[in-house]
């Protein structure tokens, strides 16, 4: 444990596993933000768990959508952090999870990268949401995680292979 918290003090944004022959210390790897801790003799679905959510969350870091904001300011924001981005009255706004931010770019260019990545869905015209942050749907709205609402196209099919009623972000499942 010394170790690992010499490592996390020259780097704080290191992620570590630890393998251990006993769980005497998995409380205390929380304080050096470790990102798993198994038990010996290690299993192969643990192990294969472990890697798994580990790696998604390596390529996950720096991905984001490149926006171009009002002043001419280029912006990423983090997919994580992008709820759902709209056109209204030909301003295209992004909205986060602390803000909302104008973009000084044309919607399509905009929906065109988030077609690119499977978490977005175009749910009514000039909405993209972000499906991991649905929580349901209720009538003919898409609840977020956060409270906010967004229509669903009642007429026509959802944009993309996904279609609105065939979408599992995680505990989905259930609201549906």
């Amino acid at each position: 444990m010394d170790a690992a918290a010499r490592v996390y003090e020259r780097d704080k944004d290191c992620r570590l596993v630890f393998f251990s022959s006993s769980a005497d210390y998995a409380v205390d790897s929380y304080k050096v933000r470790a990102a798993y801790y198994l038990v010996k003799p290690i299993k192969y679905r643990e192990l294969s768990m472990a890697l798994d959510c580990f790696c998604r969350e390596l390529l996950e870091e720096g991905r984001g959508l490149e926006v171009t904001v009002r002043g001419g300011t280029g912006v990423t924001v983090p997919f994580g952090d992008l709820l759902y981005v709209e056109s209204l009255k030909r301003t295209v706004r992004v909205h986060i999870r602390d803000a909302v931010l104008e973009a000084a770019e044309p919607f399509m260019a905009v929906a065109g990268r988030l077609e690119q990545e499977e978490r977005f869905l175009c749910c009514n015209r000039g909405i993209y949401v972000n499906m991991d942050w649905i929580q349901g749907i209720e009538d003919a709205n898409i609840i977020l995680k956060n409270g906010e609402t967004l229509p669903v196209r009642v007429r026509g099919p959802v944009t993309g292979e996904k279609g609105i009623y065939g979408i599992r972000p995680e505990g989905f499942a259930e609201a549906v």
